[in-house]
């Protein structure tokens, strides 16, 4: 007989995880210090409502702000912040206002090369890279 009621439960390293489907066989975490918690996070995030966008108005802060949303559920608040912090910062003064659909990989390069030149550790360089790809750019 299948399983019925929230699916939330306590790891053995002591936090509580819950899941949702996302899609048919694809499920996500949500990690919280108490079982409340989570479940709030969890009645909170099913809450949420499904903006649709068409994907010629799409711009890459409209983007960046929609994923943000999404992954603020799912991270730590310090997670969230950096995030934040990088593409303020560095990816939406140079690509905000630029269409998604317009975004080039040469247009990355060249932020990736200026950025470098800068003065910007490689490193530093490289946690920029991997949050704008991380919401969705090329």
């Amino acid at each position: 007989m299948p399983r019925k009621g929230e699916n939330i439960y306590k790891r053995k390293d002591g936090r509580w995880e819950g899941r949702y489907k996302v899609e048919p066989s694809k499920y996500r975490s949500i990690y919280g210090k108490s079982y409340q918690e989570v479940r709030t996070k969890l009645v909170t995030f099913k809450a949420r409502p499904v903006r649709e966008i068409s994907s010629g108005a799409l711009t890459v802060e409209m983007l960046f702000e929609e994923w943000l949303s999404a992954v603020r559920l799912r991270v730590k608040e310090s997670t969230y912040a950096n995030y934040r912090t990088k593409a303020d910062k560095h990816i939406l003064p140079e690509f905000g206002r630029m269409r998604y659909e317009n975004l080039t990989v040469n247009d990355v390069h060249s932020f990736i090369e200026n950025k470098l030149n800068s003065g910007l550790s490689a490193k530093y360089v490289c946690d920029i890279v991997i949050v704008f790809k991380s919401m969705g750019g090329p």
